[in-house]
């Protein structure tokens, strides 16, 4: 549901529409262990950020002209296990072994171009990669252990993806930038428009109420959301 009209956030440097991913991931994670809403804005937050800067690491735009890999896959899946990780409460090594887990399951190619109806695109953009990212935190916070430098160490994630990768821009500018202020929303193929995603959220997927109910605490956060998004 969440790519069903294609009208979702999108964010062009990383060629990747965030929201449809992290959003549900957010969702299935806080219904799952009733977290309360400032966890969930920074949780939604933190995917924003982490999904496009992998994407960006790997070379942005270029790197989409250059493979058939799908990079709304690969934004989407280490954005809703950032997302879900946070949502779960895991700590800094809990959080290398979920991006661990996140980069086995980083798939999805741009073939889903070739299905004129789109329903293979929904899946490539937003029901797998939540499902995936979900899945590399439950399994984390579950007991499960794994590699600590998927990043980094011998035979590397982007080893594995992209040779011409640069590793460093997953840390470029990261007490400044922040990801989620340069999406855009899509009002339909190729067309967008600057959103707030925190308000994109809270209005497009219907969580203002939901946020409400779980933390009074966060109200005044919930106003600023509204308030973005008109």
């Amino acid at each position: 549901m969440a790519h069903a009209d294609e009208t979702d956030d999108s964010h062009n440097a990383s060629r990747s529409h965030p929201g449809c991913a992290i959003v549900p991931a957010a969702l299935a994670v806080a219904e799952e262990l009733g977290i309360d809403g400032a966890r969930f804005l920074r949780a939604v937050t933190l995917g924003y950020d982490i999904g496009t800067r992998v994407v960006l690491a790997l070379g942005g735009a270029e790197f989409s002209y250059e493979s058939s890999l799908a990079t709304h896959s690969i934004a989407g899946t280490f954005g809703a296990a950032a997302t879900a990780a946070c949502a779960a409460g895991l700590d800094a090594r809990q959080m290398r072994w979920a991006l661990d887990y996140t980069a086995q399951q980083s798939s999805g190619i741009v073939a889903w171009r070739r299905d004129t109806d789109h329903i293979e695109k929904a899946f490539v953009f937003g029901g797998m990669t939540a499902r995936n990212g979900v899945t590399a935190a439950l399994v984390v916070r579950s007991g499960w252990n794994g590699v600590e430098d998927i990043f980094s160490g011998d035979d590397n994630f982007f080893k594995a993806y992209a040779p011409k990768a640069q590793p460093e821009r997953l840390v470029d500018g990261l007490s400044a930038r922040r990801s989620k202020a340069h999406s855009m929303r899509s009002r339909r193929s190729a067309a967008s428009e600057p959103l707030n995603p925190i308000g994109c959220s809270t209005l497009r997927y219907g969580l203002r109420l939901r946020l409400l109910r779980w933390s009074t605490t966060v109200t005044s956060r919930i106003s600023a959301c509204s308030t973005w998004s008109r």
